[in-house]
């Protein structure tokens, strides 16, 4: 690995171990003060509050999750910057269809691989609990690995109905297969790797030379002699307002279904945003205004980084059941599969490697670690064709991550249909 790729593999091992050492907190407390029977406050402040009509006070915590506001801003807000930048309607005029047929070469892997997985896990577990389980968290991994974490959520627990325990031992089963993969796929972006990869593959098809196209359509934008406060606050606005926009959309239509399915499952927060912004970046001169791409790139490698951290807990990895680690084995088999079917996808329609690894990292990752994929690459323009992508996968990943957990139900645990009402 040469020194472009190293920052992205220092740069997450860090921020695992800074979570694991609690440098970076899990959870932030704010304290509440809160009319109650009884007080612990001192006397200056209990008797400022009597003034204002509080006679009893009480201090109540309340936990939020550091990661859980990553996801939630942090993320959306950093892609908002990036995508701000683009010009969808140059984009689109390069991309061509072959990237979205290497992206569902990947998902048929996801599936294929999956089959192999609930092969495994139908041989090794013996109790029909566990092993109908099991057979649950596969379905649920290849709506991930299709989709994101919320079609996991929705074809595990909501539609497969997995029970909480072991949607834990899913989840920390989980954690290092996807860190080591992501982590691997951005590494070779700066190494020798990406050239023998492509020596192998022989694309007629280059994310080098479409990004080319794209920025001889549109012309380099430039930096102003001196940079105003005016500037940075008007860039900072115009992404906090989409973001804003998204969850007003995520408030008002949400709930409602499609199909039996909500709408923020179908639409999460962070692909409205990216609608919002590529709509804006297309049609305004939004996309004029200086260091978007920076500013955004900053928030990225912030939120994605800690993100992955904050899902690594090795203490709870070690007092898990032998589960986990079979598990973790299964995952780390099923990532394998993926990637040669993958890589013999690229070579059949002869896709180069760097779009190919978006492709992959757009199904294992979704719609956070796609767009950092395309940065890894040096191909910032493809940065949108991450996110339509991942898009996509989030579209689809329900249906599939359903519909073949019940086939894997029906193959090796028939008994475990009843309990759904089939």
């Amino acid at each position: 690995m040469d020194e472009e790729g190293r920052p992205f593999t220092w740069a997450l091992i860090l921020a695992i171990l800074s979570t694991n050492w609690y440098i970076i907190p899990r959870t932030i407390y704010l304290d509440f003060v809160t009319k109650a029977s009884s007080t612990g406050l001192a006397k200056p402040i209990v008797a400022n509050l009597t003034k204002a009509g509080i006679k009893y006070v009480a201090v109540t915590e309340k936990a939020l999750s550091l990661q859980k506001i990553l996801v939630t801003i942090g993320i959306p807000l950093s892609i908002t910057f990036l995508l701000l930048e683009i010009d969808l309607k140059a984009i689109k005029r390069s991309i061509g269809g072959r990237p979205f047929a290497i992206f569902f070469i990947g998902s048929l892997g996801t599936v294929i691989a999956g089959f192999m997985g609930a092969l495994i896990v139908a041989s090794v577990f013996d109790d029909p609990t566990t092993k109908a389980e099991a057979l649950k968290a596969i379905a649920a991994k290849i709506a991930a690995w299709i989709g994101g974490s919320e079609n996991s959520a929705a074809v595990g627990v909501s539609a497969l109905k997995m029970s909480g325990d072991f949607y834990s031992y899913y989840m920390l089963a989980g954690v290092i297969p996807y860190a080591l993969y992501i982590t691997i796929m951005f590494s070779i972006g700066g190494s020798e790797d990406f050239v023998k990869i492509n020596s192998f593959i022989k694309p007629k098809y280059n994310a080098k030379i479409i990004a080319e196209q794209y920025r001889a359509e549109v012309s380099e934008k430039k930096l102003p002699p001196k940079l105003r406060e005016r500037d940075l606050f008007i860039v900072g606005m115009s992404a906090l307002i989409i973001v804003m926009l998204a969850f007003a959309f995520e408030s008002w239509f949400g709930s409602y279904r499609i199909f039996g399915l909500k709408v923020g499952s179908l639409l999460p927060t962070v692909i409205v945003a990216t609608t919002i912004a590529l709509i804006v970046g297309a049609y305004t001169k939004a996309r004029d205004l200086p260091l978007l791409r920076p500013i955004g790139m900053y928030f990225l490698y912030l939120t994605i980084f800690v993100y992955i951290a904050q899902k690594t807990d090795f203490a709870k990895l070690a007092g898990a059941a032998h589960v986990v680690l079979i598990l973790m084995a299964v995952f780390f088999i099923m990532l394998a599969i993926h990637l040669i079917l993958v890589l013999l996808g690229a070579r059949l329609i002869k896709v180069d490697w760097a779009t190919t690894a978006i492709a992959s990292v757009a199904n294992i990752g979704g719609g956070v670690t796609a767009p950092l994929c395309a940065t890894a690459y040096g191909v910032e323009e493809l940065v949108p064709l991450g996110v339509i992508m991942a898009s996509i996968g989030y579209a689809i990943a329900n249906y599939v991550g359903y519909y073949v957990g019940l086939l894997f139900l029906k193959l090796w645990a028939p008994e475990a249909l009843a309990a759904l009402g089939l």
